[in-house]
């Protein structure tokens, strides 16, 4: 959800820059992708990281996920660290570190 406020309110800043400019070249339009980019490129990639954790799999079964979703279901500790990861930016950088799913085999 954050992700599309951001784009879209930098899109507006754009297209409402583009109309007082009254300039819509690609130079002026490409100030979007340029602010798009440094606002969210290291968000994405923390994410980019967690979807590869995810998908580890061996034989086609996702074994990391499943037992991580299985350890939140029965351990509040697991449980609440993945539930910070959606409003706590420095849990979620936690997350990109394959140490921390040690510390939740181990709980």
């Amino acid at each position: 959800m954050r992700w599309l406020l951001a784009s879209g309110k930098l899109a507006a800043n754009a297209i409402h820059e583009a109309f007082v400019k009254n300039d819509f070249s690609e130079a002026t339009l490409a100030k979007y992708e340029r602010e798009l980019a440094a606002e969210l490129d290291t968000e994405l990639q923390k994410s980019f990281k967690l979807q590869q954790r995810g998908s580890w799999n061996i034989n086609g079964n996702y074994w990391l996920l499943n037992y991580i979703v299985k350890k939140a279901a029965t351990n509040k500790h697991a449980r609440n660290m993945i539930a910070e990861t959606l409003s706590n930016e420095t849990a979620r950088k936690e997350l990109t570190n394959p140490l921390v799913y040690l510390k939740i085999l181990f709980s």
